[in-house]
């Protein structure tokens, strides 16, 4: 698959990205030789960051690492907000325990 122009004409000159799938490791994730990554860092970083796509760089048939986009980890409040309200405690949750675990 080749990419042309992963910014504007405006902002980027012209490049040509030949990026492959490997179905092997990721059907639908693209993958680059880390040769080809070295000399074209800067625009695969942009087809990640503007496009929203994951590479996965291969050294030779091997996979070495994948890049993709950075994913802010979502607060504790953020991920349980929908449950706020719904949870009913039916005794002190801080209370400590008295009983034996049985050994595994």
């Amino acid at each position: 698959m080749i990419f042309d122009n992963v910014l504007d004409k405006q902002h980027s000159p012209k490049i040509q990205l030949v990026v492959t799938q490997h179905k092997r490791y990721y059907p639908t994730m693209k993958t680059v030789d880390k040769s080809q990554l070295k000399a074209n860092l800067l625009e695969f970083l942009q087809l990640v960051e503007l496009e929203g796509e994951e590479i996965l760089v291969m050294n030779g048939t091997k996979p070495v690492v994948r890049i993709s986009q950075y994913e802010k980890a979502l607060s504790t409040e953020e991920l349980f907000k929908d449950m706020r309200g719904k949870v009913k405690y039916f005794e002190d949750l801080t209370t400590p325990t008295t009983e034996e675990w049985p050994e595994v």
